[in-house]
């Protein structure tokens, strides 16, 4: 009578362990299936069939090539669902970060002048202008001039403004704007307005009506480069107008 309960124990152990050892492969089966499904079916071609060798290693081979396919397609799918979740993100994520930038900058003070990177982006002309910056990149100089997506002139995408400002040590020592798709009609009253915000910006404290008519006098003259005009003295800078090919305005901190 021991002897049976024992046999019986025994069984029940060997059981048992079948079955965990099912439900391992089973779970192996829905976790690995591109990898159980081949070798399954090498197993069942090798095992249970009776074809002859050369049957069997052509079976493998297909078997194999499944097992690549699968694989293959597994990754291709993980990747894809992978790159739709960081792709309807991304937008989010950095339309929270540019509300988050505009927030801080609308908590602080309007600088009297621009001194720095910092103060052109607080500055009234940025904040009624919206600027947001492009890119950025060293100069020659050892300065680091900093780039800003183009300000549309009235909606019109073909007329815009280039704004670019440079930094050296985090002070700013010169700023620019380029006019573009006004090279045949000439500026309006209003694109110079634009101009004229920003010299308020850089030093609000300083008179410019001597500077607009500079500007108006020189910033449709034909030129070389920037510097083949004779420049004004304003303040701490230099401002140089004319049209190299679009209408440019250079103001550049006096060293």
């Amino acid at each position: 009578m021991a002897i049976t309960i024992s046999k019986l124990k025994k069984r029940k152990s060997k059981n048992i362990i079948k079955i965990i050892y099912w439900a391992i492969i089973i779970l192996l089966t829905f976790w690995l299936w591109n990898l159980t499904i081949p070798s399954i079916a090498i197993w069942y071609i090798w095992k249970k069939t009776k074809w002859d060798k050369r049957k069997k290693i052509i079976g493998t081979v297909f078997a194999v090539i499944l097992f690549v396919l699968l694989t293959g397609l597994c990754f291709y799918f993980n990747k894809s669902y992978h790159s739709e979740l960081i792709d309807s993100n991304t937008p989010i994520q950095a339309s929270q970060t540019q509300s988050f930038h505009k927030e801080q900058i609308q908590k602080q003070s309007i600088p009297d002048k621009i001194e720095s990177l910092a103060d052109f982006e607080n500055s009234q002309f940025c904040r009624d202008l919206k600027c947001n910056k492009e890119d950025s990149w060293q100069l020659r100089s050892g300065g680091i001039y900093h780039s800003y997506t183009e300000i549309f002139l009235g909606g019109d995408k073909y007329n815009y403004i280039s704004v670019g400002i440079a930094t050296e040590n985090k002070q700013a020592t010169e700023f620019e704007l380029m006019y573009f798709g006004r090279e045949l009609s000439g500026l309006k009253q209003s694109d110079l307005e634009i101009a004229y915000k920003l010299l308020n910006s850089i030093d609000s404290t300083r008179d410019i009506n001597f500077v607009k008519n500079y500007i108006i006098k020189n910033i449709e003259k034909e030129i070389f480069q920037i510097k083949d005009v004779s420049p004004i003295s304003w303040g701490l800078f230099n401002i140089y107008a004319g049209k190299i090919g679009q209408q440019t305005i250079s103001i550049e901190k006096i060293k």
